[in-house]
């Protein structure tokens, strides 16, 4: 039998296996399977097929975001507005925002996107952080939004639909948030907030997508060190799918993983020994079960190994000084087809 004349079922195991610019090749080769790697039903085999494979996706200096499979630049993409921060990832597409505040949700691989609309009562804030994932009950990508009035310290959520197009507020919220970006893990977004007084306990707070209401979980606290006041709740990311909480002092760092999502027992601790040289790091992946790649405020890529407690300089040809920086899964989703 020719392979054009598999079953559908066979073909879809197969190609779902293959990277992203295999498949757009194999489009070309013969109308069933233009046809057949076109469908939502293959889109989704093959998300699910890469979704432990995690890719980078730096901003450089130059004005271009770049994605970075197997240690190679793979895709350049330039945007009409400088972008500054990464949000996401969720199907392989990220959220890219500039710092006037111009949203972008892209794939990094198919150089898809689409602009976000704005929002009127977004411009009315001195600073809003975002966050961005996929609603499987409603089958709607959204983002969400945390905005701070400064005058009176007061924070408020707006979420944006995909799918519908529109914005809308459906809370005030009493906390300073603090993580910049929203960790999307679980069907909600997380963030890393503080109740009104400076010294109130941090604690992880969960948007749920589907219910649009918040969740409060415990975050764990620093350990092994004799002055927990100097320590920052710096960064809430994630790390192969897991929420990771991240606290920093000048010397040292603690990562905290929830290897098993809503289980506060499932915290555990990695330690890296972090020079004030380094400035504020975010972790972005893993390499192995020993070394974590690192986003420096030094705009730079480091490589630490939990085992030796060493750091190594990560160095990807053709991509100047890193402004910032995350990770992705390869996948077909179209930012375009997910809106209205």
């Amino acid at each position: 039998m020719a392979m054009p004349d598999l079953p559908e079922e066979m073909l879809i195991n197969i190609f779902s296996r293959l990277p992203v610019k295999s498949i757009g090749k194999c489009r070309c080769l013969a109308t069933r399977w233009r046809t057949l790697l076109s469908t939502p039903k293959f889109i989704k085999s093959h998300l699910n097929q890469n979704s432990r494979r995690e890719n980078l996706i730096l901003i450089s200096t130059d004005g271009f975001v770049r994605s970075v499979v197997d240690g190679t630049v793979s895709r350049k993409l330039e945007l009409p507005d400088d972008c500054a921060r990464v949000a996401g990832p969720c199907d392989g597409l990220v959220l890219l925002v500039s710092p006037e505040n111009v949203k972008y949700v892209v794939n990094p691989i198919t150089l898809m996107q689409v602009k976000i609309n704005d929002s009127l009562a977004l411009k009315k804030v001195d600073h809003s952080d975002y966050g961005f994932g996929y609603d499987r009950k409603s089958n709607d990508y959204k983002i969400v939004a945390l905005s701070t009035r400064l005058l009176n310290r007061f924070s408020f959520v707006d979420v944006y639909s995909m799918k519908m197009g529109v914005w809308k507020r459906i809370h005030n919220l009493p906390y300073e948030h603090i993580s910049m970006c929203g960790a999307f893990v679980n069907n909600a977004i997380h963030w890393l907030v503080c109740g009104p007084l400076f010294l109130d306990e941090n604690i992880v707070l969960a948007f749920d997508l589907a219910d649009e209401v918040f969740v409060k979980m415990p975050a764990p606290r620093p350990s092994g060190f004799d002055d927990v006041e100097q320590f920052v709740l710096t960064k809430l990311v994630v790390i192969e799918g897991c929420l990771c909480l991240v606290y920093q002092t000048i010397r040292q760092m603690e990562l905290w993983i929830m290897k098993e999502y809503g289980v506060p027992n499932s915290w555990t601790k990695y330690s890296i020994d972090a020079d004030v040289e380094f400035g504020l790091i975010k972790p972005l992946c893993f390499v192995g079960d020993e070394e974590v790649v690192l986003l420096t405020e030094e705009k730079s890529l480091s490589v630490y190994n939990l085992k030796w407690k060493t750091w190594t300089d990560m160095v990807v040809d053709g991509v100047p000084t890193v402004l910032g920086g995350g990770t992705f899964v390869e996948s077909l989703v179209s930012p375009a087809e997910c809106c209205n």
